[in-house]
């Protein structure tokens, strides 16, 4: 029998029949496809994924002897009968997402390298549905899948659509190298094998060399890389700043009602000759400014400070989220589990109370970060399972599950109208969600790293992402294009871990691990301030209400403080409570929240 099998491999030829019963000297179409792979491994040299493959099929056992024509080719006669199938253009997109999700599930081990094999994949698929006349089914498949390969490929695929012909040439004529090591490798073809892939295995035959790589030598192959990468992200992100910084924060953007319209009503009544005779009459009239005067009712006192302790559960939390109507207190854990309270507050100030916590589970993974909506009706949670959750508060159950990241999700905040949200992950993204969509509609990619935190604009028309390649970045919603880059020589030395509107939305703060805090002008993408007294990570920012120069920070230093431009900071000290969240309230109370760690007297010894 080996030696038949030996005779099909170099003759790379067999007859096949399809359907109903087969004759003697026939393979049965159920077995088709593992000819089909074993001779792709055979003629690949894949030495050792065709020993295994041989080992756990046992199609060989129930196949008679056959006889071989030259005339057929074992993969032509596949592809010819699957693409005049009426349904061929479906059988992309279901052999694309099959793949896809097979990935996504598979071990995280093997998941990074796995997934170098659906980019080539998806860009076959996509060629080969325009160059069979599919030109809307082409069109759809590439819109409904880019976003699987935007954080790695997001300039080629811009390309793609610009320079497709030449693209397509480059892809058509030059074999796309991926590197794999031997298992993962042979997991794949088992895969296909098992799912009767055949188009998946035709592309990879055509258009694909798989490099099999031993796993130490991968690793370091994989080392070199990232270094490599690494150096390269550097070079170019100070090319970026020296050369292109100014220019780019150039681009006009707009906060609030746009400024044109005033400047044309202007113009109107000055050349009005009946509104100088208005001007004349009151111009000894002294007007009072009513922002100035509502300003009078928020004006900086001494500080009111609630503040909510966690105990023994340092090592487990992750996040804390509180509503400013001191409503909910909710927590994230390592666990993957969530919980939340509801504290029954009183405003006539005859206390609050605390009822049982309400436990959530459904993630698989450590939360990350959590939000509540401004109705207080409904909750976010991010994870380290790649997925976001919207839970009913009300209801205690998760209502939807949304994918789309590929790893942790670090942050999520909500849009004011309750219906958008925004993620930041560990795949270099932001993404912009609706909350009865299961899918990303907008990815915000150009960082160099992974994107730590993400804040919404006061108008709902930007957000800010912050990165570990210590730059913040301010992206517009309707295109998803970055419009301000922040960044200057003497600017964080850190992760960017925390960020926070003015309420006027002209000034963005950031903060990061290395203690230090930056606010931005938005208009002019310059920096106003640095400030440098925590000695810990930042991990939230928040701005008093009706004030624009006055914010608290929460640090790992187990300190608030309480920040004015016009003075130094005021500093509030915990026993030995790492700072979580800080919140201002309407009435200006401040919010904050933190785990207790226990003080180990031994180690002081």
């Amino acid at each position: 029998m080996y030696s038949s099998v030996a005779q099909l491999a170099a003759q790379q030829t067999v007859n096949l029949e399809v359907g109903g019963s087969s004759p003697p000297g026939r393979i049965p179409m159920n077995n088709s496809i593992n000819w089909l792979v074993f001779n792709y491994l055979q003629t690949k040299g894949y030495k050792r994924a065709s020993e295994n493959f041989l080992h756990e099929s046992d199609f060989m056992n129930n196949v008679p002897k056959f006889r071989t024509n030259r005339d057929v080719n074992v993969i032509e006669y596949l592809h010819s009968r699957n693409t005049t199938s009426k349904n061929s253009a479906e059988d992309y997109q279901k052999s694309y997402s099959s793949a896809h999700l097979w990935i996504m599930e598979t071990l995280e081990i093997y998941r990074d390298e796995l997934f170098e094999l659906l980019y080539p994949l998806f860009v076959h698929f996509y060629f080969d549905l325009k160059v069979k006349g599919f030109n809307e089914e082409a069109n759809n498949f590439f819109e409904n899948n880019k976003s699987h390969h935007e954080a790695l490929h997001f300039e080629e695929l811009n390309l793609i659509k610009k320079k497709e012909e030449e693209i397509r040439e480059k892809f058509r004529t030059e074999k796309y190298t991926v590197e794999l090591s031997d298992y993962p490798f042979t997991m794949f073809i088992n895969f296909i094998q098992q799912s009767n892939f055949v188009l998946i295995l035709k592309t990879l035959n055509q258009f694909i060399n798989v490099l099999i790589l031993p796993v130490k030598e991968r690793k370091k192959l994989a080392k070199r890389r990232e270094k490599r990468e690494q150096e390269q992200k550097k070079q170019e992100l100070t090319s970026f700043e020296s050369d292109n910084v100014l220019s780019y924060n150039q681009q006009g953007i707009q906060i609030g009602i746009e400024t044109s319209f005033y400047a044309e009503e202007a113009e109107i009544n000055e050349n009005d000759p009946e509104n100088e005779k208005e001007k004349n009459q009151f111009s000894d009239l002294v007007v009072l400014d009513v922002d100035e005067f509502e300003n009078l009712r928020y004006q900086p006192r001494k500080a009111s400070i609630a503040f909510y302790t966690f105990f023994h559960c340092y090592e487990k939390l992750n996040t804390i989220e509180l509503n400013p109507e001191l409503t909910y207190i909710a927590a994230g854990f390592s666990d993957s589990t969530i919980k939340y309270w509801k504290t029954n507050y009183k405003e006539n100030g005859s206390g609050n109370s605390i009822e049982k916590p309400v436990l959530l589970s459904g993630h698989s993974g450590s939360i990350y970060s959590l939000k509540i909506n401004s109705k207080n009706t409904s909750m976010l949670s991010a994870s380290g399972d790649g997925t976001v959750r919207h839970w009913s508060l009300d209801l205690g159950k998760s209502l939807v599950c949304y994918k789309g990241h590929y790893g942790a999700v670090w942050d999520v905040d909500f849009f004011t109208d309750n219906y958008y949200f925004a993620t930041a992950g560990i795949d270099k993204t932001a993404r912009l969600w609706a909350l009865d969509y299961s899918h990303a509609i907008r990815i915000f990619a150009g960082h160099y790293s992974e994107v730590n935190c993400v804040k919404i604009h006061t108008k709902n028309q930007y957000l800010a992402t912050g990165s570990s390649d210590k730059t913040v970045r301010l992206w517009d919603i309707r295109d998803g294009k970055a419009v301000r880059l922040f960044k200057t020589q003497d600017g964080h030395d850190g992760f960017i871990t925390a960020l926070a509107f003015s309420h006027n939305g002209n000034t963005l703060t950031s903060g990061a691990n290395d203690g230090s805090i930056i606010t931005w002008d938005i208009r002019t993408g310059k920096k106003r301030k640095k400030f440098k007294d925590h000695s810990g990570s930042i991990n939230s920012l928040d701005y008093i209400k009706r004030n624009e120069e006055v914010f608290a920070s929460g640090s790992n230093d187990n300190t608030i403080k309480i920040w004015d431009y016009q003075e130094s900071p005021k500093s509030y000290q915990t026993k030995n409570t790492p700072i979580y969240r800080v919140m201002f309230t309407p009435e200006n109370i401040l919010l904050a929240s933190g785990p207790y760690k226990k003080i180990d007297f031994k180690k002081q010894k």
